[in-house]
């Protein structure tokens, strides 16, 4: 049961196993009635346990003809994943290797766009795993300094010099440079008609570091070769998937929505690797294959951006003398958009403020406002500017499409032009559609507001204490941490959805004297599991019911 003709199928090999990835790309997909394939978790390997790259060629080579487009990660294709990408365990010339495996996917398959997500490592490298914990952080100060072009004979860069092994300063080398190789042959695959799009991201916003010599060498290979228009060099990894996603439904739609940006401040400082607010939210933008527009008035979509608060961001935090001050700022913010929403106009939330977690001052200005929070078209915190507005737009982005096709179903109802049996079939297309819309809004609220800023220290603590108390095993311990962020995540969540969502209107449909809606019911379920069974991350996954109602409520 379709929108449209046929349901359209995307191929993703995805970063890795994780939920944002995974679960999430379905989801949005979920919205305009795409379909994502992907290969058998045991190929995408888990955490630092690699994934198997060859059985992934094999495997999406085995389904290439069946699908419309292909999304790859390619730290997954060479590497098998995120961590393995920051590991020098897989060889040069493996990696280009596999990579060229990529033109045999052409080959078979001329007509079908293969998208690819490339990443630029942090300055650090290597994820802080294990014994790498201390040189990882204190590679990431040397080469910080280093990039400032500090004296490395000083004392604090001596220091941190000292507390690098050989070993792991080999490595970390190793792994940069395979890695920018890699990359780099990856555009000249799209300058060869190989790939057809590849999206660049910084993993690491930070304006010193090897990284930005990294993204120079890429730039310079893209001007060379005249690629800018489709080698996209972007802050932030988490949303490349997502952007990917985007990108290719709005060529094949031949449609490019027109976004507008307001932030809560100014955008020309506090931005990504030296650059500004605004430059970092530009580049999103474009990469979605959106265009941007000066006036709101003149929008497909208006995206609100609550700005990085910069060197001061301690001082503005609950607790702090300049709480208050900043909630107060984002108030006439927060009227702002409740305006914009409750005129029925679309607009995402990006809360870019703090990085990993959601502005408390924020949140509650929207509450005392009374923002409606099920009209946004898409919301994200935490992340990066770049990756928290690549994740909000996205959303809206399929939103927009998705209320096009309410609109078109609305009409042909209207005209009388549906049989019974095709009126029922889409309309069990636009309620999955808002069910993944409204899952993926309500999910992103408890993950990056409910859990990232008020749960997870007290998780935190919680942890810490069962460690220095407890005399059982420290896999024991793990499961009761995870069964504390289970219990109190899963109640804060329920409070969420009975006082934002319960009872909302999700969508009108029809017109007139033939209107009805979509009535937002009670929340069954909260699913909740950390998925690499560490506190950094957690995932949600609500049901709730949806009801047709004759008489919306207003």
């Amino acid at each position: 049961m379709s929108l449209r003709h046929r349901q359209h199928r995307v191929a993703l090999i995805p970063q890795d196993d994780r939920p944002i990835f995974t679960k999430a790309a379905r989801s949005l997909a979920r919205l305009v009635d795409y379909d994502v394939t992907m290969p058998p978790t045991e190929m995408l390997g888990r955490f630092d346990t690699p994934g198997d790259p060859e059985a992934l060629i094999q495997w999406l080579l085995g389904i290439a003809a069946e699908v419309d487009t292909i999304l790859v990660s390619l730290d997954m294709w060479a590497y098998g994943g995120h961590v393995a990408s920051r590991q020098p365990y897989v060889r040069p010339e493996t990696a280009l290797q596999r990579l060229e495996a990529l033109g045999e996917l052409r080959r078979r398959r001329p007509d079908c766009a293969v998208h690819a997500l490339a990443t630029i490592p942090a300055p650090e490298g290597m994820p802080l795993v294990g014994r790498d914990v201390g040189e990882a952080r204190a590679v990431a100060g040397y080469v910080a300094g280093e990039s400032q072009d500090a004296d490395p004979e000083s004392d604090a860069l001596a220091h941190l010099r000292t507390q690098v092994s050989p070993d792991f300063w080999g490595r970390y080398h190793e792994m940069r440079r395979r890695n920018l190789n890699t990359n780099l042959r990856a555009v000249e695959l799209v300058g060869d008609a190989v790939i057809d799009v590849l999206l660049v991201g910084h993993e690491s916003p930070a304006a010193e570091g090897p990284h930005l010599m990294e993204a120079e060498d890429l730039l310079s290979s893209v001007a060379t070769r005249g690629l800018s228009d489709s080698v996209l060099l972007v802050d932030g990894i988490s949303q490349g998937i997502a952007v990917l996603l985007v990108r290719f439904i709005h060529a094949h739609m031949s449609t490019q929505p027109a976004i507008a940006a307001v932030y809560s401040s100014s955008p020309d400082g506090n931005g990504p690797a030296g650059r500004s607010t605004a430059d970092a939210v530009r580049a999103q933008i474009v990469a979605l294959g959106a265009s941007e527009v000066d006036d709101p008035s003149d929008a497909d979509i208006c995206l609100y951006v609550n700005t990085p608060v910069g060197p001061h961001a301690e001082d503005s935090r609950p607790g702090t003398p300049g709480f208050h001050a900043r909630k107060h700022a984002l108030h006439q913010f927060a009227i702002d958009l409740s305006g914009w929403v409750a005129s029925d106009r679309l607009a995402a939330l990006a809360d870019a403020a703090f990085p990993g977690a959601a502005d408390e001052a924020l949140m509650q200005a929207l509450h005392e406002v009374k923002v409606d929070l099920t009209r946004l078209g898409g919301f994200a915190a935490r992340e990066s500017v770049g990756a928290t507005t690549g994740l909000a737009l996205a959303q809206a982005c399929l939103r927009r499409i998705g209320l096009q096709d309410k609109a078109a179903f609305d009409l042909a109802r209207a005209v009388g032009d549906l049989r019974p049996m095709r009126y029922l079939e889409l309309l069990d297309s636009l309620i999955d559609s808002e069910r993944a819309h409204i899952g993926t809004l309500f999910s992103r609220f408890v993950e990056d507001y409910l859990y990232q800023t008020r749960l997870r220290r007290r998780a935190a603590r919680y942890l810490s204490d069962l460690i220095a108390d407890s005399p059982v095993s420290l896999t024991a311990i793990a499961d009761s941490a995870e069964e504390y962020v289970r219990t109190e995540l899963s109640r804060a969540a329920g409070e969420f959805y009975i006082e934002h969502f319960l009872g909302r209107q999700a969508v009108a449909i029809g017109r007139d004297a033939n209107l009805s809606g979509l009535m937002l019911c009670e929340l069954e379920e909260t699913r909740i599991e950390l998925p690499w069974r560490r506190l950094a991350e957690v995932h949600v996954d609500p049901d709730f019911d949806i009801q047709l109602a004759i008489e919306p409520s207003q």
